[in-house]
């Protein structure tokens, strides 16, 4: 967690910032009605070992949670802040077998919470990913897709190439039996 303005105030015997005084902060903008989502990249080669499994994948929404969701631990990052969400990156290629297991982790997290706080879980996405992410994205108990719309894949400016500029596939897929039913947001 770099880069937060933190200063080097660590946990001990840990890397994990200690900076309550962004948790402040984060509690100032909830305060006037803004939803204060952690964004989390899902990292390269041995960083995404989260997600090589159903088990592992668990284990990090377990994290995850009492470290900055409704959970409880002496090590949250920003004190006694809650997130209201999540916002992850999903990858472009490779094994996905526990990402779906993360996102139902932390849905069954949050509705056994004691609390009525909505979390919402989101996961951004490529413009040109739907192929090979239909089938967890239609599994996953998301509430909304930030999809990627970059202007060397996918921007509007293909618009007229439908190969490129796929917002139609998009519509479909949330559309679709089995999704629609969720209503689920699609955020270009």
């Amino acid at each position: 967690m770099p880069g937060a303005g933190c200063g080097p105030a660590v946990f001990p015997n840990s890397q994990l910032v200690n900076c309550p005084d962004f948790g402040a902060d984060i509690k100032a903008c909830q305060l006037r009605g803004k939803a204060v989502l952690l964004s989390l990249d899902p990292g390269r080669g041995t960083d995404a070992d989260w997600y090589a499994s159903e088990d592992a994948a668990r284990a990090y929404a377990e994290q995850i949670w009492v470290s900055f969701l409704g959970g409880s631990s002496d090590t949250r990052p920003y004190g006694d802040a809650i997130f209201d969400g999540l916002r992850v990156e999903t990858p472009r290629t490779g094994d996905l077998t526990g990402y779906w297991a993360f996102f139902d982790q932390l849905r069954k997290l949050s509705l056994a919470s004691p609390s009525d706080k909505p979390y919402f879980l989101i996961a951004a996405v490529w413009c040109f990913s739907l192929d090979f992410l239909r089938d967890v994205l239609t599994s996953s108990p998301l509430d909304a897709l930030f999809v990627w719309v970059l202007q060397q894949d996918c921007s509007v400016a293909h618009y007229d190439d439908k190969a490129q500029w796929n917002y139609g596939d998009w519509d479909a897929w949330a559309s679709s039996s089995g999704v629609v039913d969720r209503n689920i947001r699609l955020y270009f």
